[in-house]
């Protein structure tokens, strides 16, 4: 499922210890308007959270009729990151969640824009949000990029975690760290990815790139 999402390589460090580096493809296409400032700082945010896990991010942005797409098209299969005006059923406060194409079986990912919006005015709101400017100046931007950045990590097998990007109910700490760049992927999860990343390339065969140079 996932091992047709990815590109992998692995790239020497001057000490001739691997360091691993892997590219995930995403196509981010809006269903509702998002201004470009907005989907930069999403592109910013997300990129920036999975870096930090030794993932690259190759985000595109698309129209909702994939007619429009930034760059040139992709030469690999891509995760569809799907910015909608909608609620989760029965789950109001949910940003995000992780669909998946019955007929490809590639994970796909959602991201509910009014919740994201709804999230961002309470926090500005709160005293916390009042008193302290990372909070008072809280974008959707910054939201929608943490939103992908979970929902990806979903999409890779992790599951919910007590801190980190993959904390399942924000409050006013983890909106601080993530201004500050504090936030991030636990080494436990972070690890998982790796082992998601060399699955994918064992089970395909992809080519490990520049491996032992």
């Amino acid at each position: 499922m996932v091992a047709l999402l990815l590109t992998l390589s692995l790239i020497s460090t001057p000490t001739d210890l691997p360091q691993t580096d892997f590219t995930l493809h995403v196509d981010v296409i809006r269903h509702v308007s998002v201004t470009q400032s907005d989907l930069d700082l999403a592109r910013e945010t997300a990129a920036s959270l999975l870096r930090a896990a030794h993932v690259a991010l190759d985000w595109r942005d698309c129209d909702a009729s994939m007619a429009l797409c930034s760059d040139v098209a992709h030469d690999v299969a891509s995760i569809h990151v799907r910015l909608v005006h909608a609620i989760s059923a029965g789950h109001d406060d949910d940003c995000g969640a992780v669909i998946q194409d019955p007929r490809s079986h590639i994970p796909g990912v959602l991201v509910y824009v009014p919740a994201v919006d709804d999230k961002v005015l309470r926090f500005r709101l709160r005293s916390t949000g009042r008193s302290d400017p990372r909070i008072s100046t809280l974008r959707r931007g910054h939201l929608i990029g943490l939103v992908v950045a979970h929902e990806l990590g979903h999409a890779l097998g992790l599951r919910h975690a007590q801190s980190g990007v993959m904390k399942a109910n924000l409050d006013e700490d983890d909106i601080l760290a993530l201004r500050q760049s504090r936030l991030t992927f636990l080494a436990g999860e972070r690890a998982r990815i790796l082992d998601a990343f060399v699955a994918a390339a064992r089970e395909h065969q992809s080519p490990l790139q520049g491996r032992g140079q």
